[in-house]
């Protein structure tokens, strides 16, 4: 069996984003009379994008993962082709709340096949959100042992290219401004799952 990868959920496995953008801009059309679109999103610090306090920024994350939309996003272009490539060879990790799991595992098995991908919870990205998992992305990437990544944030990137051999750094609007990344050899830039090569 081939080396373990480490995989984000959101935006590197399945579509979150645009039906989250969706999903808020209905409730909350009349209240900022402006329609959001993911190129509009230049932080994980959603409260700061849509002029709202950080908790309701959590609240609108909580009540969009109830939706049926949440069980059922979509895979992220080169998704499934990677996913089969590396044999399911990998663990998804994400810093959703662990009242997601079930959704989360749903979505996971809908998109790549039942039980194919092992989920892990890590630090949530909001205290407010109450989750309770001590470690975060790079303490699960040692446990598991994991020599490759793939994420969409900048921060984890960096933080995980320290412990493994390459980190893939999915290109979004929230991370492409972040230049620090470029002064890793071992982060690399992808527009999508399909330019790894395996």
């Amino acid at each position: 069996m081939g080396a373990l990868w480490l995989l984000d959920i959101d935006e590197v496995l399945l579509e979150f984003m645009p039906e989250f953008i969706h999903f808020y801009n209905m409730r909350n059309l009349k209240r900022h009379g402006i329609i959001f679109v993911k190129e509009d999103i230049n932080t994980y610090d959603l409260w700061k994008v849509f002029g709202i306090t950080e908790q309701e920024a959590v609240n609108e994350v909580q009540e969009f993962n109830k939706t049926i939309n949440f069980r059922n996003l979509s895979a992220c272009r080169g998704a499934i082709d990677f996913v089969n490539k590396i044999k399911g060879n990998c663990v998804a990790v994400t810093a959703r709340t662990d009242s997601t799991y079930e959704a989360t595992k749903y979505n996971l098995d809908l998109r790549f096949g039942a039980g194919r991908i092992r989920v892990r919870f890590a630090k949530p990205y909001s205290l407010l959100t109450g989750g309770n998992h001590p470690l975060g992305k790079r303490e699960i990437c040692l446990q598991e042992g994991a020599r490759y990544a793939v994420e969409d944030s900048a921060l984890h990137a960096i933080n995980l290219a320290g412990v493994c051999e390459e980190v893939y750094l999915v290109n979004q609007p929230w991370n492409v401004g972040i230049n620090e990344v470029n002064t890793y050899k071992n982060i690399i830039r992808i527009k999508s799952l399909d330019e790894i090569r395996v």
